[in-house]
């Protein structure tokens, strides 16, 4: 048609159309920038290890030769133990004994070794061979170098003996030794199994005052006679230090002992994560009496 004939406001509408539409399609529109990349996050060297684990069934050659290249030194002690304890699976996965005899030095506090023999004193106490419990936990070794889950099953072998031989003494002494620990709880020795995944980064709430244990040492210093002389020394360490969990809950139980359990709560109280009356948190895991 021609354009000529018609109208001349037609012709102005047209023209700005044929413009925009030749703009549009003339624009050749940038393409969106990437995204920039997400810097890759570094393992842990926890992660690192865990994750060198689950190759081990599939390639052990590559997991020993990552481990080898891994600075030992610049570890934390538990990544150090989880470091050998790896290598040495690894070793016996490729019958390396060489390598074996390389790592026997290292210390791992959660060796099998030490652990199936508190297992198997268990085992021993379970079927009335007071003796041969006995002579398994004399082989444990230092204590000191034994993880606190195999250390606390050690002296609960050695309080339900004791209490069933009717020896007062040892029976008193291995109480005292599980008492002494409960002051760890927030530590991450402990959290590390116990913590509650709900709630990361909160400390559960524990039982003190009605735990079997608790219940024996209650009963111990009332047979004992020294809940009194027990309560004044805690209360004189509480006064000094007022954040020293350890001497409150040995005053919470002396003063269950002396038969004041109001006492002894209000005493509890004073711990964040010791279990009161009222009190409500993070629920702990893997929680189970032993013996």
């Amino acid at each position: 048609m021609d354009s000529s004939r018609l109208p001349a406001s037609f012709r102005a509408v047209s023209a700005v159309s044929f413009v925009v539409l030749c703009s549009f399609v003339a624009q050749d529109p940038k393409p969106a920038a990437p995204a920039p990349a997400e810097a890759k996050k570094e393992l842990s060297t926890e992660d690192r290890i865990l994750a060198l684990r689950r190759k081990l069934g599939t390639d052990p050659d590559l997991v020993d030769a990552e481990l080898r290249a891994m600075d030992t030194d610049k570890m934390s002690e538990d990544d150090r133990s989880t470091w050998v304890r790896l290598a040495r699976d690894v070793a016996v996965r490729r019958g390396d004994r060489e390598r074996l005899a390389e790592l026997r030095s290292w210390h791992d506090p959660f060796s099998e070794v030490a652990l199936y023999r508190v297992l198997l004193a268990g085992g021993h106490v379970s079927e009335n061979d007071f003796e041969a419990a006995k002579k398994e936990l004399a082989q444990v070794g230092e204590l000191e170098r034994v993880n606190e889950r195999d250390r606390r099953r050690y002296w609960a072998l050695l309080a339900r003996m004791a209490q069933m031989e009717g020896d007062a003494k040892t029976e008193r002494h291995a109480l005292d030794e599980i008492v002494h620990e409960l002051q760890y709880w927030p530590r991450k020795s402990c959290q590390g199994c116990h913590d509650d995944k709900r709630r990361l980064g909160e400390t559960p709430v524990m039982d003190v005052l009605d735990t079997w244990f608790g219940k024996r040492f209650v009963e111990r210093l009332k047979a004992d006679g020294d809940a009194q002389k027990e309560a004044d020394a805690m209360r004189v360490r509480v006064a000094q230090k007022s954040d020293d969990d350890d001497a409150r809950i040995r005053l919470a139980y002396a003063l269950a002992a002396l038969g004041d359990r109001d006492a002894a709560v209000a005493e509890l109280r004073q711990i964040p994560w010791a279990a009161v009356p009222g009190r409500e948190g993070a629920t702990p895991r893997m929680m189970t009496a032993y013996p």
